[in-house]
């Protein structure tokens, strides 16, 4: 058996003997360092989303205000509409009489039949 002409162990390579273990060792840097690059973009990412999920919730927060704000008109409006219609019947004119008092409604209706505030 001739020593001399194997080829040495798997642990000759990888502690830097020969010059395989220096590709090896310089594939392990690589991995290392493409690995630290993959946790800085994922961690770029988290404070993106973060932010992002900070915004979202914002304007969702706004958006529900202004919904309700929107029902709540619409019902005011309903309801001014319901108290004027009884009205404008009680004085025997389908329109109203049109001498609302300063600061009432007048019962005037828009082109789209919803009730216009007459306080002029």
């Amino acid at each position: 058996m001739m020593v001399g002409l194997l080829p040495p162990p798997a642990a000759f390579y990888c502690c830097g003997r020969s010059k395989e273990a220096g590709l090896m060792g310089s594939l392990i840097d690589e991995l290392q360092r493409r690995e630290a690059a993959a946790r800085a973009e994922a961690e770029e990412l988290r404070e993106r989303i973060a932010k992002l999920a900070e915004k979202l919730a914002q304007a969702e927060e706004r958006l529900s205000r202004l919904v309700i704000t929107r029902e709540t008109v619409e019902e005011v409006l309903d309801g001014a509409a319901a108290e004027i219609a009884p009205v404008s019947r009680a004085a025997g004119q389908p329109g109203g009489d049109g001498a609302a008092g300063a600061g009432s409604f007048a019962g005037d209706r828009g082109g789209d039949g919803a009730a216009v505030a007459g306080w002029f």
